[in-house]
């Protein structure tokens, strides 16, 4: 028998084998690509589904998960203070042993008056994003199956609490792949940002309370400041915005519960149009006086 005759075809074999591998480890790529959003959920007038920001996470990094909700029109859901009436959008997380979940980094809402009332939250399409943190003990090519409970109160006439069951596969890889970046770009150009060398101090005018704010130029001179806490300012009352040297002042009426004594500061959100002449969100902490 000729010794060529018996290497030759094991060569061929073995390099079949290294293509079959190549390939099944691209279509593993590829279906980890189209599992970085799930399935979209609809029970009613919002459409939910989660998304991940990379196709393929890393053993012990964190990665950002997001809940993407579309409202059908004239719809809305809430802010983590959603104003006169409403409950905050929820997720309760079902996660791989050893995985954590960090809280939703809220987008920046939109005031939303209805009637004499008004609330805090959403239109159109939001993003929600979370970070999660990955245990550094996972394989590359595992995959690993996160799911979670979303709940929210979607509302137009009037209020229908929702709940879905949604769950997103990953795969597990050296190298971080990205899948929904600009998504998450566009989700993060939506979150408050700090803002060095901002002051606002509060002081009640009779029910009223006056925030005089000095800021920094990115953050303009007028626009909506939404505090976190809920029952501090009345929604329903439009504040007025006005100018001063160095800042704006904001006027809202307080509710009863900000009448009797709140706290001597308050995160708040305010958001207003940059000189680009796009809304950006800035953090402050608002000193009551």
């Amino acid at each position: 028998m000729n010794p060529a005759a018996t290497i030759r075809p094991s060569r061929t074999r073995i390099a079949l084998a290294a293509r079959w591998r190549r390939l099944a480890l691209a279509a593993l790529l590829s279906s980890g690509i189209a599992a970085a959003a799930a399935p979209a959920a609809k029970p009613g007038a919002v459409a939910v589904t989660l998304v991940s920001e990379a196709a393929a996470i890393r053993p012990g990094r964190p990665f950002w998960v997001g809940l993407r909700m579309d409202h059908d029109a004239d719809w809305h859901t809430y802010w983590k203070n959603p104003g006169d009436a409403g409950v905050p959008t929820t997720l309760a997380w079902t996660l791989p042993p050893g995985f954590r979940a960090g809280d939703i980094e809220w987008p920046y809402p939109s005031r939303l008056p209805r009637g004499p009332l008004a609330s805090y939250g959403y239109e159109g399409s939001v993003l929600l994003p979370v970070p999660l943190f990955a245990p550094a003990a996972l394989r590359p090519g595992d995959r690993i199956s996160l799911a979670a409970r979303a709940g929210w109160l979607e509302c137009r006439d009037s209020c229908v609490p929702r709940e879905a069951e949604l769950r997103l596969e990953l795969l597990v890889a050296r190298e971080e792949r990205p899948a929904a970046a600009s998504l998450f770009r566009e989700a993060r150009a939506r979150l408050p940002q700090a803002l060095e060398g901002a002051r606002a101090v509060a002081r009640r005018r009779g029910e009223a309370v006056e925030v005089n704010l000095d800021l920094p130029a990115p953050a303009g001179r007028r626009g909506e400041l939404f505090f976190e806490a809920e029952d501090f300012v009345e929604p329903g009352e439009t504040p007025v915005v006005g100018e001063r040297a160095g800042g704006a002042v904001w006027t809202a009426r307080l509710t009863a519960n900000g009448r009797r004594g709140p706290p001597r500061s308050l995160p708040a959100v305010w958001v207003a149009p940059s000189p680009d002449g796009a809304t950006r969100a800035w953090r402050i902490s608002v000193e009551l006086q």
